[in-house]
């Protein structure tokens, strides 16, 4: 992106150089000859004009939803870490230690628990230079009259986005709940049926991230009615359909951390969509000479619905604007 803004920068300040050197006064026709015809400014035409710039988007910020974390059902406490363990031989036998200690055999409560599985969610941002690009436009005349006239416009810009999201949270987010459990020749049998807790409750620790890159191909064709006056300068409005060409690639994490267990989800999920919208905007242009100009405008995109991947939603509703340097052919 940066050389993509050198590059631009380093052409509007050639051509601007250009356009100072060319602008003189015209050579005096021999005797005897008509005058050759000098540029009115201002004047409508049907030439085509090429203009190349930056443009600028304020992007809503993208809605970002993580996958679902792990869950666990019948998990057992271990009252001395206040972790939830799988209730395998060994880690009932921790759980029973910690909770009587030094008893052989038996039948006594440990406590339980399950988790149901959440998402995370959250919003990213972008910064600056990710909302602004590289914009190359064309327009031709349609028709003048007077001081007004109408163009056929084109405009095609590069955006690439990237951005993240995530949380964690920290709780008692499980379902507690006590069993009997045997202890017989050190082999820990729990009981099927669950009985209201009278023991602790741990706490599981719950994180989750989301990342979303786009590339934004933006094309828009479009009709620009302007009125022109006598030093150059051109107000116009503009306004037309769009087409976004939006390539996609979003990874969700979301995972649990009970004790020194850590276990999560991993996903990615990459789309490509085309999106419909229309455009509106309203500027000024001023010609240095016949061949050299600058326009700016202010713009908004509405697009006809969002674009995204089942983790990320992103609006494509937005105001910026574009400056360009034109020359005409």
């Amino acid at each position: 992106m940066k050389k993509s803004l050198l590059l631009i920068f380093s052409l509007l300040a050639s051509l601007s150089l250009f356009a100072q050197e060319t602008v003189t006064e015209p050579a005096a026709a021999p005797q005897g000859e008509p005058a050759a015809p000098t540029f009115q400014q201002g004047e409508a035409d049907n030439d085509w004009t090429v203009s190349v710039g930056v443009a600028y988007r304020n992007f809503h910020r993208p809605q970002m939803k993580s996958g679902a974390t792990p869950s666990f059902q019948n998990f057992v406490l271990d009252d001395a870490t206040g972790s939830y363990w799988e209730p395998t031989n060994e880690n009932l036998e921790k759980a029973w230690n910690s909770r009587y200690p030094g008893l052989e055999a038996g039948v006594n409560r440990l406590s339980f628990g399950d988790l149901q599985g959440s998402q995370g969610s959250g919003r990213g941002t972008y910064g600056l230079r990710e909302q602004m690009a590289p914009a190359v436009g064309f327009s031709t005349g349609l028709w003048s009259q007077d001081n007004l006239d109408l163009q056929l416009v084109a405009n095609f810009q590069y955006y690439t986005l990237g951005t993240q999201a995530g949380g964690s949270a920290a709780g008692a987010f499980v379902s507690s709940y006590d069993r009997f459990v045997s202890k017989v020749d050190s082999v820990f049998t729990p009981s099927d049926v669950k009985i209201p807790g009278q023991g602790g409750a741990g706490s599981v620790l719950l994180d989750s991230k989301v990342k979303f890159d786009m590339d934004l191909y933006v094309l828009d064709l479009g009709v620009s009615l302007g009125y022109n006056l006598d030093n150059g300068l051109r107000a116009y409005v503009a306004a037309g359909p769009t087409l976004s060409v939006a390539d996609m690639e979003s990874t969700s994490y979301a995972g649990i951390t009970t004790g020194e267990q850590r276990i999560g989800n991993r996903d990615r999920a990459n789309e490509t969509e085309f999106n419909w919208g229309l455009y509106a905007s309203a500027g000024a242009g001023y010609w240095f000479n016949e061949a050299i100009g600058l326009s700016a405008e202010l713009r908004y995109d509405k697009g006809l619905g969002d674009v995204g991947t089942r983790y990320v939603s992103q609006s494509l509703n937005s105001f910026g604007g574009m400056m360009k340097l034109q020359m005409r052919f």
